[in-house]
């Protein structure tokens, strides 16, 4: 049996352990993609919406949408897949770190299974699956998808009393007026109902925020700022104003900020779970977010 290279560690109040052998996450990564016919190694198995603008509206109105509340927590995919002669449960993040969480499951679950979702404290809000007990479903139309989730809801036995799982709630885009306001969610979120899950940018899929919470993630270090561009970081000549965050001159930090005026951002909060920050076509297009300014009733229509 090979033996896992495990720590333990907290996410919020979840107890977890750290598989720290960076090529054993990169095999179980690897392997659970394989399952939905995804040959890039080591890569996060999700899709990353883009922010919506006004140019996107056609497809709102020509395709079928589902609408939800989106949470302002970390992203996730709560993986179970079968290892050697190991049986794990796990929290993979963004950074690809695999924490291994103690839920008791049936075999079906380990024969691959990934539930993409935002952690807001101890609660999972699952969106999305490109992969259930083995069956491969990230070609299914996105309503199918959320149904396969509930199925997998049956398999599981017992979850730790310090987490707990929830099915996000989405509804027809037609009937948006009736989503209820939640003050723990920062915006919304559009899913399209046939398009196919996919990893990397997703230009179907669309988030929205309020103008006071669209936000771009920049890395700080020794008081210069940058974005990237596939990987290679780029300098931006802008000011950054801390907000009273202590932050350390000397290591690479991602600080998630606010717009306040022309060229100038104000820290909202540090960004453990990312290593890089946005990229340049990013933020071009959270200017024009600001810009725009979207109002929540302009989806009404």
């Amino acid at each position: 049996m090979i033996e896992l290279k495990l720590e333990s560690a907290k996410i919020n109040e979840i107890n977890v352990k750290k598989l720290v052998d960076s090529n054993q996450v990169s095999e179980i990564i690897t392997n659970l993609n394989l399952l939905w016919k995804k040959t890039i190694k080591n890569q996060f198995p999700g899709p990353q919406p883009i922010s919506i603008e006004r140019k996107h509206f056609k497809h709102l109105k020509t395709d079928k949408y589902y609408v939800a509340n989106k949470n302002d927590g970390e992203r996730y995919c709560l993986v179970f897949v079968q290892y050697e002669d190991h049986y794990l449960s796990a929290l993979l993040s963004r950074t690809n770190n695999l924490y291994l969480i103690n839920i008791r499951a049936s075999k079906k679950c380990y024969e691959g299974t990934i539930i993409d979702g935002e952690l807001v404290n101890n609660m999972f809000y699952a969106f999305d699956t490109p992969l259930i007990c083995g069956l491969d479903v990230h070609t299914y139309a996105f309503s199918n998808r959320m149904e396969q989730i509930g199925i997998f809801e049956r398999c599981i036995k017992r979850w730790p009393k310090t987490f707990n799982f929830i099915t996000k709630e989405f509804i027809s885009l037609e009937n948006i007026k009736t989503l209820k306001e939640n003050n723990k969610c920062d915006g919304l979120i559009f899913m399209p109902e046939t398009a196919i899950v996919s990893v990397g940018t997703h230009n179907k899929m669309f988030k929205w925020k309020p103008l006071e919470l669209n936000t771009i993630d920049f890395l700080y270090k020794k008081g210069k700022v940058f974005l990237q561009t596939a990987g290679e970081l780029t300098e931006k000549r802008i000011k950054i104003e801390t907000n009273g965050f202590q932050i350390d001159p000397n290591e690479n930090t991602i600080v998630e900020c606010i717009y306040l005026h022309d060229k100038h951002w104000q820290v909202l909060k540090i960004r453990d779970d990312k290593l890089m920050p946005n990229s340049v076509h990013t933020y071009t297009r959270t200017l024009v977010n600001i810009s725009e300014n979207i109002l929540i009733n302009e989806f009404y229509d």
